[in-house]
């Protein structure tokens, strides 16, 4: 029986770095950051900033309401925050 496999720490820093920046941007200016400000701010590429996001969406972290201004943390995800 094999093990399942546990996200790598790297990932988890930088969901982590998504999460923080989302919430905070949230908090200032009412409305979710778009790929590439999520990419500028932690010095991603855009689509390096978009696959993140996928994958804290597949994680529970995250959903998208379908807009490009759609992020949104769920509970889930704002415990990144806290930790």
């Amino acid at each position: 029986m094999s093990k399942p496999m546990s996200t790598p720490l790297y990932h988890v820093e930088r969901y982590k770095q998504v999460a923080r920046f989302i919430d905070e941007y949230i908090q200032e200016k009412d409305y979710a950051p778009t790929h590439r400000e999520i990419a500028e701010a932690i010095q991603l590429t855009v689509s390096r900033a978009h696959g993140l996001t996928t994958e804290m969406r597949e994680k529970g972290l995250m959903v998208n309401e379908g807009t490009i201004r759609g992020l949104a943390l769920t509970k889930k995800g704002k415990l990144l925050i806290i930790k």
